[in-house]
C-alpha cells in the first residue's frame, strides 16, 4: 500500500509542478525571419521604405516597411529561395544590407 501511495504523491507533485510552472513551453516553427537595414547611396538609413520579399519556391510574398532607423522585420517566410524584387525610383536608390 504505501507503494501506491508513494506513486501517487509523486504524479501528483510533478502534475502540480508542471501546470504551476511559470516557463512556457514553444513549438518549434518551420518559418524564417528576415532582417536588416535600408540605406541611401550616401549610407544614411531610410526610414518608411517599404520592402517586398518573395519566396521564389513558394510564390509567397510579404511586404512591409522599415522603422525610423531604416530597420525591417519580415518573420514567417518559409526558407528557400528569397527574391527582394526592386523598385527603383529616380530620385532615391536604396540598398539592403
Amino acid at each position: 500500500m504505501k507503494r501506491k501511495a508513494w506513486t501517487f504523491v509523486c504524479a501528483m507533485s510533478i502534475l502540480t509542478l508542471t501546470l504551476l510552472s511559470p516557463n512556457q513551453l514553444h513549438a518549434q516553427v518551420a518559418g524564417a525571419t528576415l532582417s536588416g537595414t535600408v540605406a541611401n547611396q550616401s549610407g544614411a538609413v531610410v526610414p518608411n521604405a517599404k520592402i517586398s520579399v518573395k519566396n521564389v519556391s513558394t510564390g509567397q510574398s510579404v511586404e512591409t516597411l522599415t522603422d525610423l532607423p531604416g530597420l525591417y522585420t519580415v518573420p514567417g517566410m518559409i526558407p528557400g529561395t528569397t527574391k527582394f524584387p526592386s523598385q527603383p525610383k529616380a530620385s532615391s536608390a536604396t540598398y539592403l544590407k
